[in-house]
């Protein structure tokens, strides 16, 4: 018989578990936003672009905390497909922070990154079964 993830203790820890990916998924991407902001900027405006390499530093920082802590509590295949949904949230980023243009085959693509994710986290096997979470 296949063990259920949702009983007892793993229900409890659900939420920490999944405010921890998130976290780690908004830092990520946090990252790449204000890296592209660094390049808009660094030429213009070199205050603020120190500015804003001092924040990807601190943003490096806290990614690094956050996935070596999703690494403790997750098995790597299944919190390495998680950043596949950075594709899909610089899709929108894209469009809302820098004007980039709509395409339909980047849409699509994203929603069939996200549907993916979406059936691989699903498993039975999510958290280490050796260390204590």
């Amino acid at each position: 018989m296949a063990k259920k993830y949702f009983t007892g203790s793993n229900i409890q820890r659900l939420p920490v578990q999944l405010a921890l990916m998130v976290i780690a998924l908004l830092l990520n991407m946090s990252g790449a936003v204000i890296s592209k902001y660094i390049l808009l900027t660094i030429q213009a405006q070199v205050l603020l672009g120190m500015g804003l390499l001092a924040l990807l530093a601190l943003n490096y920082l806290g990614r690094v905390f956050f996935w070596i802590e999703a690494g403790r509590r997750f098995q790597l295949s299944y919190i390495y497909p998680m950043l596949s949904l950075n594709y899909f949230f610089s899709f929108i980023l894209g469009m809302v922070l820098f004007h980039e243009t709509f395409e339909w085959n980047h849409l699509i693509g994203s929603l069939i990154i996200v549907a993916g994710v979406a059936y691989l986290s699903i498993t039975d096997h999510q958290t280490e079964g050796t260390r204590d979470v």
